[in-house]
């Protein structure tokens, strides 16, 4: 049985189907054309089926091409193209083509704009869709200058499941009027670039807010005014573009009181007092991201007791995080802490000891790392009366390491554990290692040398840590 289900998302529609020469009629690609008008010779052809690639099972066939098409770093939402699966696949020879065609899996996810530059690609889209047959449909919607495209996209909305949109007014119009049982799969929608969306359209919200399988909302550009006038108990990500003050931000957490997942990307904190804000209580909150200013402000009104991934701006008062330990009781297992300068190496030492970092199993910190900080990090075993921190770590990645030779090395190796050896119960063995070292003044360069540190970094990376490190000026 051919594999149905890819790891990416998918789609499918009963559309009239579309012949392969009227699509290659669309496509600019003369190399294609040629090998589409000369079929190898028969004696070609019985050598090619005696190749061991034929004996490949269509099930394992199947995999390889799911494993073909472009992954989410390449762009998902990707113009079909003949030098790219699943098109390139039907290239290759007929029964490739079969294959490929017969899996409605690897047609589901595309691009909106391949009919917003080429309104003759109308017939492209009916033949992606009819494809797809029954899936679930992962795509990027644009704005068309025909509407032809929409309405059969729209015409498809029962198996909307994963869906980008770049809004203009057409869109919004025909998203506002989605009635809450018309989407039964869609589970993902995402706002990127808003062209005359306007933040007091409340009409979309009211939509959104209906449709029961939403799980995922993103909002890059404008979020509608009423959005906190709602409460949406399905929620379980959500991503907020536009810049936020902790009350809003406050208000909007709380309409969300099932979210596992917040990304705030411009966060600024405010000049007012707000300690008279009441505390939020979010259950279920895994991943808190921050991008912005000081965040002390808000995780001062936070209790995260399920919080296992905090990455932040380095709060102004440090003593905010050492609250939301204590209203929490989270054991957070990723940290990363965003600073463009160099710790405080007291502070850096206080935030090591804190209870809720030591379940840490990644560390990254746009810090600076220095010779005290590194020795508190150095695992000593049967050291009676040492307290050793962050017994669980296996991700470093530092910036701007000050320190002496030999001593993140020393720090590094005390925690590696090769995997031929048994390990011991504590620490747990690193895994990977990045280290950036401070960049030095001309004049320090000739003093500071690093050549046993990296030797034993090399030594370590045969034994297969990995681990990288970037050095200024670097000999080694």
């Amino acid at each position: 049985m051919i594999p149905s289900k890819p790891s990416k998302p998918f789609r499918n529609t009963g559309i009239a189907k579309v012949p392969v020469n009227r699509l290659v009629s669309h496509c600019s690609n003369e190399s294609f054309r040629a090998a589409s008008a000369t079929p190898p010779s028969e004696p070609a052809r019985k050598l090619a089926r005696q190749a061991p690639i034929y004996r490949i099972p269509p099930e394992i066939l199947g995999e390889i091409f799911l494993a073909c098409l472009p992954d989410e770093a390449e762009g998902m939402y990707t113009n079909p193209s003949i030098r790219k699966a699943p098109m390139l696949l039907c290239t290759v020879c007929g029964t490739w083509r079969d294959i490929a065609v017969s899996m409605p899996a690897l047609w589901t996810a595309f691009s909106g704009s391949m009919c917003r530059t080429k309104p003759n690609h109308l017939p492209l889209l009916q033949l992606w869709l009819e494809r797809s047959r029954d899936h679930s449909l992962s795509f990027h919607l644009y704005s068309m200058p025909e509407f032809e495209p929409l309405d059969l996209l729209f015409a498809q909305i029962h198996r909307w499941g994963d869906v980008s949109v770049s809004l203009d007014s057409e869109i919004t119009r025909r998203l506002s009027a989605i009635q809450p049982n018309s989407a039964p799969l869609l589970k993902r929608i995402e706002f990127a670039h808003h062209q005359h969306f306007r933040a007091d359209n409340h009409e979309l919200t009211l939509a959104l807010a209906g449709l029961p399988t939403l799980r995922f909302l993103a909002w890059h550009d404008v979020i509608p005014n009423n959005f906190t006038q709602f409460l949406w108990p399905n929620l379980t990500h959500l991503v907020i573009g536009p810049r936020l003050r902790p009350d809003k931000c406050l208000k909007l957490l709380s309409c969300c009181p099932r979210v596992e997942y917040v990304a705030l990307r411009k966060y600024s904190p405010s000049l007012d007092d707000i300690s008279y804000l009441p505390v939020i209580t979010l259950p279920e909150l895994r991943t808190l991201s921050i991008r912005g200013e000081d965040c002390g402000q808000l995780l001062c009104h936070l209790s995260l007791p399920s919080l296992l991934a905090l990455d932040i701006p380095k709060p102004l008062d440090r003593t905010s995080l050492q609250g939301l330990d204590t209203r929490s009781g989270c054991n957070i297992e990723k940290l990363t802490l965003n600073q463009d300068n160099p710790f405080p190496e007291e502070e850096l030492l206080w935030y090591l000891k804190l209870r809720c970092l030591q379940s840490l199993r990644s560390l990254i910190l746009g810090a600076g790392m220095t010779d005290a900080v590194a020795d508190h990090l150095t695992w000593h075993p049967n050291l009676n009366g040492r307290t050793q921190y962050l017994p669980y770590l296996t991700t470093i990645s530092w910036k701007l390491c000050n320190t002496t030779d030999g001593a993140l090395s020393r720090m590094v190796a005390s925690r590696w554990h090769p995997t031929q050896d048994s390990p011991p119960s504590l620490p747990a063995s690193l895994q990977r290692v990045h280290l950036q070292y401070l960049p030095w003044d001309g004049d320090d360069i000739v003093q500071r040398s690093f050549r046993s540190e990296i030797s034993l970094f090399r030594e370590l990376r045969v034994q297969g840590l990995q681990i990288s490190w970037d050095l200024p000026f670097s000999r080694y």
